[in-house]
């Protein structure tokens, strides 16, 4: 299931370009997996890594450390392009002298230009808002649902705001989410990897390693929530239609909070979706190309 690209810029400039030192929001997600586990004794929130060791940032799994790499890497891995510094997956069947006949074969699909183009478009899409319903009935019920949102626990982990970045709603950490949700496939599948070359042909290929980052087939990021009301359908098969259906396949670590929600009387159950319904995605351009973002 296509993992949502609003506000990823945002995500990309505070957390993944201030290497090598830690970065703000690194420590603040160190902080956040210490008081999960202190506080929640039945959480404990994982920091992604890359194959490289890098902390990871964005894809289901937290696999690519910066949003440059993670369009390169959806180009290769979903789409099959051959782009600069990202090879496509090969053909499993065949020998390894064959596979790299075969990859030298295929030159590039998308220009250095073009993937760095297709970043910036990325990069610059407009964050999600709040955006509250018209009528004071349903204004109220979402301002409470909110607060059911809280003591319910489900803020736990989607939590409102991520180091500066306000109604991100995730705590950017690995969660084991139970079997039911579990998937053998990996999140960085096994690839030519070669250097980023900017002229013209294909570089010289390095043999294909699978990913070394530990990866837990119950695992998943928390994904953020902000312009979850228009990203049906939900979890990463996207097997759930509606949040609300979502809500009852959490299990794992999520498995107290999702009981704790279906314990609610049926009104506080009706807040809490409510408010999540007004987590809307950005509103489309107006006629001077401006983006209409309510609250």
């Amino acid at each position: 299931n296509p993992a949502a690209l609003w506000g990823l810029g945002l995500i990309d400039v505070s957390a993944a370009f201030d290497t090598p030192a830690p970065t703000k929001c690194s420590a603040f997600r160190a902080e956040l997996r210490d008081r999960q586990e202190q506080q929640s004794p039945w959480i404990t929130g994982r920091i992604p890594r890359t194959s490289s060791g890098e902390e990871g940032w964005f894809g289901w799994r937290g696999q690519s450390a910066t949003l440059k790499e993670f369009v390169r890497s959806a180009c290769a891995n979903q789409l099959g392009l051959e782009v600069p510094g990202w090879s496509q997956p090969v053909d499993p069947s065949l020998a390894p002298r064959d596979r790299l006949k075969q990859a030298r074969k295929c030159g590039f699909d998308l220009t250095e230009g073009q993937c760095l183009s297709l970043t910036s478009f990325v990069e610059n899409l407009p964050r999600p808002q709040l955006v509250m319903p018209e009528s004071p009935d349903e204004q109220s019920s979402t301002r409470k649902g909110e607060q059911v949102f809280q003591r319910a626990g489900c803020a736990d982990c989607h939590v409102p705001d991520f180091a500066g970045i306000v109604g991100l709603y995730s705590d950017m950490l690995l969660h084991d989410m139970g079997d039911a949700l579990a998937d053998h496939a990996s999140a960085i599948p096994d690839n030519l990897k070669y250097p980023v070359t900017v002229g013209a042909g294909v570089p010289t290929l390095l043999p294909g390693e699978s990913s070394g980052a530990y990866e837990c087939e119950c695992e998943w990021k928390t994904p953020p929530l902000w312009g979850v009301a228009d990203s049906a359908p939900y979890l990463h098969d996207g097997r759930a239609a509606t949040l609300e259906e979502a809500i009852r396949l959490h299990a794992g670590e999520a498995e107290t909070s999702r009981d704790q929600f279906l314990n609610l009387p049926e009104d506080d159950q009706a807040d809490l979706l409510a408010f999540l319904h007004a987590l809307r995605a950005p509103r489309p351009r107006g006629p001077r190309g401006d983006v209409e973002l309510g609250r």
